[in-house]
């Protein structure tokens, strides 16, 4: 599969399987690709719901995806790699504190299937502007946790969205300012090494949300920080500043 940016609704990829069809509908939890009526030629076509992208028949890449062949781009998620190897991913939400929305979750593990597969050095995560990742919008939560499908769907794609940065072979690092909270800090958490400056703040609030913190989470934050730093962290839901 190529990764690249197209318009919503438009076609962006065919394939005369069937069983590779469900296989990505299965895999891509998120914009999800949808099946419309057989052309005359037999294929099947698929219409992404945002602009994040499949199109069937070569290796996922972040080749031809732009002039020089550098970068890949989305709304909210962009990426680049410097001429010595070195990978950025930059949540890019600014007006927003970067929070990151459904749209986002779902496309983060394409868009680092597509960098790991270009082998960079390294990998740094970072955010657009003076934050981090102000944790996930809670502006679509009304819509995302209204029926038990859907708070089910949301809670999958995140998961997901952190396996695969937990995952990622090559070494990662955290660049955090401003704030890092939620599912921000959760994010921090995936990677290798979490480096930030004076006026970074971390919190993780889902006790004041009434939401269930994820068991693979609380581990991670337990590897990082211990356990009793991991007490008071989830039932404070205080904030913590870098530079007191």
């Amino acid at each position: 599969m190529v990764c690249t940016a197209i318009p919503s609704g438009q076609p962006v990829g065919k394939c005369d399987d069937r069983a590779i069809f469900r296989r990505v509908k299965t895999e891509f939890q998120g914009p999800r690709p949808q099946r419309v009526a057989d052309g005359a030629d037999g294929f099947y076509r698929f219409f992404w719901q945002n602009d994040y992208i499949a199109d069937m028949g070569a290796p996922l890449s972040l080749a031809d995806n732009s002039e020089d062949g550098k970068h890949i781009m989305t709304d909210q998620l962009k990426t680049e790699i410097s001429d010595n190897g070195i990978a950025r991913l930059t949540l890019s939400q600014p007006a927003r504190r970067n929070a990151i929305n459904a749209d986002m979750w779902a496309a983060l593990p394409i868009v680092l299937s597509a960098l790991e597969a270009e082998s960079p050095a390294a990998l740094i995560v970072q955010g657009d502007g003076e934050h981090f990742a102000a944790g996930a919008d809670i502006s679509e939560f009304e819509t995302l946790y209204s029926t038990a499908e859907s708070a089910a769907q949301i809670s999958a794609d995140i998961q997901t969205a952190f396996d695969a940065l937990a995952a990622f072979p090559m070494p990662t690092i955290a660049s955090i300012r401003g704030a890092c909270v939620g599912g921000g800090c959760g994010l921090a958490l995936c990677c290798d090494i979490r480096m930030a400056d004076s006026t970074a703040r971390f919190a993780i609030t889902p006790a004041k949300l009434g939401l269930v913190y994820p068991f693979s989470d609380i581990a991670r934050l337990i590897d990082a920080v211990g356990v009793a730093n991991a007490k008071d962290i989830l039932l404070s839901a205080r904030i913590i500043k870098a530079k007191p």
